[in-house]
C-alpha cells in the first residue's frame, strides 16, 4: 500500500481478513479498518464505507482514528 500499489494490495488484505476472522478475531477490527482504505484507494468508495463501518462496530475506537486519517478523508463526511 505504501508503495501506492492498490489493485495488488486489494487481494491480499482480503486474504488477511479471511485469516483474522479465522485465527485473530481480536485484531479483525484494525483489519477490517485497513481494508477500507485500500478499498477506497481502488475507487470502491461505498465498499469502503461498509468496510469502515464494520470496523467502528468491532472497534469503537477506530472512529477518531478514521476522523484524523488523511487515507479515508474523502469518507468523513458519510461516516454515521
Amino acid at each position: 500500500f505504501t508503495e501506492k500499489r492498490y489493485a495488488e494490495a486489494l487481494p491480499w488484505q482480503r486474504e488477511a481478513l479471511a485469516l483474522a476472522e479465522q485465527y485473530a478475531p481480536g485484531m479483525l477490527g484494525e483489519v477490517v479498518y485497513d481494508l477500507a482504505v485500500i478499498l477506497l484507494a481502488n475507487g470502491a468508495g461505498d465498499e469502503s464505507v461498509a468496510a469502515l463501518e464494520r470496523a467502528i462496530g468491532l472497534n469503537p475506537k477506530l472512529r477518531q482514528a478514521a476522523l484524523h486519517d488523511d487515507d479515508l478523508a474523502a469518507l468523513r463526511p458519510r461516516l454515521k
